[in-house]
């Protein structure tokens, strides 16, 4: 996990990201579905990927400034 946290630091988008762990395309579909869900405030849909119902607001704010920084583009 903090090498993930570390990653995320130092990575200017989702690419970057993807390409610094190596990650498949497979592997970062949770991912860009967490961000999408985020992004359209559906909190089923991060639910349904392992989130905590209760997490929702700590979790979309924490995703959401990684959205308007333009880590997500």
């Amino acid at each position: 996990m903090v090498v993930v946290v570390v990653v995320v630091t130092v990575s200017q988008t989702l690419e970057d990201f993807r390409e610094r762990l190596s990650l498949s395309d497979d592997e970062m579909k949770p991912l860009e579905k967490a961000v999408k869900a985020i992004e359209t405030g559906n909190s089923r849909e991060m639910i349904s990927l392992g989130m905590p119902p209760h997490a929702w607001s700590e979790v979309s704010f924490i995703f959401s400034k990684l959205i308007k920084s333009g880590f997500t583009k």
